[in-house]
């Protein structure tokens, strides 16, 4: 059952890869439908039933982090396709926790035997609170970008050691130093976020000229992973902001895909980073278009017509098909969008579909004959022609010249 999105799969893979958190995707009947782990089969079932009994006496909270002196989880609900889903990580030790499993009440050990519990706490992550928290906030950013992660998130003890968890808590709280020093900071990405939302390509320009080279972390050894695992996850984010920012679905996820696809065939780590700072301003450029276009004073007729021909220009949409639309005669609606936009039905969409052409010339590796298809040209030879018309240069000069 796909629950996710192929990218939201790729980067939870990423991020288990990293930080070593079980991860269980469950339906709201507490179905457990995906999972990402390396545990031993031996204790899942016992493991399992310990985890549905967590979400059965918390399945109502959108956030929480649960714990006890010695184990932490998370859980986080969210929806896709009008659907509840819940996201429970861990079980995750306390860096405080040892081997020594026989002087702990861990509340994941019952029924489950000495020697396998030996063995699962072996494979089980240690993390302090401080990062523990930070994966979670990432997993919340991926699944639903919507949430205000500076508003606080309930807490719960898994037992009543209250006064344990605070001491852990305050000794922890001051490896917020080595976070910031791993990490660039939250404020700094949500700034780059922001001018993504807002379309805002000249403050954009400014904050990538002003701020320190970003660091995503410490996900792999290998540093052009480790930026590779970075750069999905800010495609994810940027994707996100652009389509709250008005970029329609449909574009936002192709261009990301095409991103990511391209980012995979970088083979250093300065590549990668200024095709993650193109990523970020192509997705701006795309939000003050938009923007720009629904500033300016249209009618409602035409109107309707940009926001046709934005979801099917690869149709290349008739003056008929429009007229129908919007229950105008053809000559009148011809009239009309000329008068409004100052350019012709036919030279508008040829204008739309040569725009898509140049991003799929430069993101992806579609042969020509496909991307006239894809865009709705009658042929290869009428693609290449109206191209460089538009362009100055074939499809093949200007595709050699980008990349």
């Amino acid at each position: 059952m796909a629950v996710l999105e192929d990218y939201e799969h790729t980067l939870l893979q990423s991020l288990f890869d990293y930080n070593r958190i079980p991860l269980w995707l469950f339906t709201s009947d507490k179905k457990c439908i995906q999972h990402f782990n390396a545990l031993d089969k031996k204790v899942l079932s016992e493991l399992m039933t310990h985890l549905i009994q967590l979400l059965e006496m918390h399945q109502d909270e959108p956030l929480l982090l649960l714990h006890s002196d010695h184990e932490m989880y998370y859980l986080i609900t969210f929806e896709r396709k009008h659907q509840t889903y819940h996201c429970l990580g861990g079980p995750v030790l306390m860096s405080n926790a040892n081997d020594q499993s026989s002087r702990f009440a861990f509340a994941f050990q019952k029924n489950i035997p000495h020697q396998a519990l030996l063995q699962l706490i072996h494979q089980l992550p240690t993390l302090s609170w401080t990062a523990f928290v930070a994966c979670f906030k990432t997993m919340a950013l991926i699944l639903n970008p919507h949430i205000n992660l500076n508003d606080e998130f309930p807490t719960r003890p898994l037992i009543h050691q209250e006064d344990s968890f605070v001491y852990t808590f305050a000794k922890d709280i001051a490896e917020n130093r080595y976070a910031s020093m791993t990490h660039s900071s939250y404020k700094e990405e949500k700034i780059v976020l922001e001018c993504v939302r807002e379309g805002d390509v000249q403050r954009l320009e400014a904050t990538y000229r002003a701020m320190p080279e970003i660091v995503y972390g410490n996900m792999s050894t290998h540093p052009l992973k480790q930026l590779f695992y970075g750069c999905i996850a800010n495609t994810t984010l940027v994707t996100r902001y652009a389509i709250e920012g008005g970029l329609d679905d449909e574009t936002a996820f192709t261009l990301s895909d095409l991103y990511i696809r391209q980012m995979e065939l970088c083979r250093t780590t300065a590549e990668l980073s200024r095709l993650n700072e193109q990523m970020g301003l192509d997705f701006t450029q795309q939000v003050h278009d938009i923007r720009a276009q629904k500033n300016r004073q249209y009618s409602q007729a035409i109107q309707v017509c940009l926001d046709y021909i934005e979801r099917h220009f690869h149709e290349k949409p008739t003056l008929q098909v429009l007229s129908e639309v919007v229950h105008l005669t053809p000559k009148y609606l011809s009239f009309l969008f000329k008068k409004e936009t100052g350019q012709s039905l036919h030279a508008y969409i040829n204008t739309k579909r040569i725009e898509e052409a140049k991003k799929l010339l430069i993101y992806s590796d579609y042969e020509y004959s496909e991307i006239s298809q894809l865009l709705g040209f009658h042929s290869q030879s009428h693609f290449i022609n109206v191209f460089k018309k538009a362009v100055g240069f074939t499809p093949k000069n200007y595709r050699s010249q980008q990349t």
